[in-house]
């Protein structure tokens, strides 16, 4: 059955929100689906290179709402942070 859902972000360690920004994001507004579609969300984001060094990893997960009805699916995505070029 069709949905249109808003999916919540969420970042672990927590900390690492303040490091973290989104510049374009399927979050920023709900998103129509039907069912069975496939379909790819966009997202671009900046990890800040002052992120603190024992901050080695991210995981930003999302939860997707059906506007209406309960919590219905959570994706998650890791970044790794270690870089060898200081940022």
């Amino acid at each position: 059955e069709p949905m249109v859902g808003q999916a919540v972000p969420s970042l672990a360690p927590s900390e690492g929100t303040l490091y973290f920004h989104k510049t374009e994001c399927f979050c920023f507004n709900q998103q129509p689906l039907e069912a069975g579609e496939s379909t790819e969300m966009p997202l671009i984001f900046i990890v800040d290179k002052d992120l603190p060094a024992h901050i080695t990893k991210l995981t930003l997960s999302y939860t997707l709402y059906d506007q209406g009805k309960q919590p219905a699916v959570t994706q998650t995505s890791r970044k790794d942070t270690t870089t060898n070029d200081n940022g």
